[in-house]
């Protein structure tokens, strides 16, 4: 475990639903930020450049970027620590590393599937309880 996951683990898992809270917010929020921008059925550059902005940079500061699956690394002990159900999150974020390599040739359908599922860890995340 990281520093930062400890750090975050200290702070946040005593009350499950900070835990909670926060992967919503790190993870949830970011992950699809910039696709619900966009209309239905973008231009696929447009399609591709919020794919990047949320898969690729899904959590930006000052120490630099962090991409949403080793986000979702980071941050799913939080979850677990309390018991959650984390297989459908971890079944979606498996999908998003094995396609994200491919962003950049991905035809329209490749990148919808991606922000599909995308959009969908942000609702598994919203219902979760």
């Amino acid at each position: 475990m990281d520093e930062d996951t400890a750090e975050e683990m200290d702070e946040e898992t005593a009350d499950p639903a900070a835990a909670l809270a926060a992967v919503r917010h790190d993870l949830g929020k970011y992950i699809a930020l910039n696709l619900r921008w966009l209309p239905d059925n973008p231009p696929i550059e447009e399609l591709r450049d919020a794919l990047r902005l949320d898969l690729l940079a899904t959590r930006s500061g000052p120490d630099g970027t962090e991409d949403a699956v080793t986000l979702w690394r980071r941050l799913r002990p939080l979850l677990t620590a309390h018991g959650f159900a984390v297989d459908p999150l971890d079944a979606l974020m498996d999908g998003i590393g094995e396609r994200l390599p491919g962003l950049e040739a991905a035809d329209a359908d490749g990148l919808r599937a991606l922000a599909g599922l995308a959009v969908e860890v942000g609702g598994v995340l919203r219902r979760m309880r």
